[in-house]
């Protein structure tokens, strides 16, 4: 079996594995535990094939709003090619750093919800503003930054 590239995300315990038969995939530490025990034997269905296309994702420690503290946001994706540039900037002008494994990416940083625009090459994408969360998970959004600015 040929060797797995595979880089831990510090902020959220996330591991993203690249494979070089073109296959990739992003587990969480305790997914990665029981792996190491045995308890969890990973197959086929736990790895995507790499495209190169726009696939694209948004994870959260906990949903918007979910609770009253900054919390960890992960942006991941494929890249079409070797060596194209990846950038991610926040609603607040914060560009947190991207790391590259394989053939896919992904940037992670501590926040309150905030809209992420990502720019892989010459394509970008923003993640969904306040105003396209739920009518619930929105208010609580507001209210959480209200309370936590002022």
């Amino acid at each position: 079996m040929s060797p797995v590239d595979t880089v831990l995300l510090p902020l959220s315990g996330m591991r993203l594995m690249w494979h070089p038969s073109g296959f990739w995939r992003s587990i969480p530490s305790d997914q990665w535990g029981l792996e190491q025990t045995g308890e969890w034997l990973p197959d086929v269905t736990d790895w995507f094939r790499w495209t190169g296309g726009n696939t694209n994702g948004l994870r959260g420690e906990y949903p918007p709003g979910y609770v009253d503290r900054p919390t960890w946001w992960m942006a991941l994706g494929e890249l079409p090619v070797a060596g194209v540039r990846v950038t991610v900037t926040l609603e607040d002008g914060t560009e947190p750093p991207v790391v590259i494994v394989g053939l896919i990416w992904a940037c992670e940083w501590v926040s309150f919800y905030q809209p992420a625009t990502v720019q892989v090459g010459d394509e970008e994408w923003t993640t969904a503003p306040r105003e396209r969360l739920n009518p619930a998970a929105r208010q609580l959004v507001d209210d959480v930054a209200a309370d936590a600015h002022g």
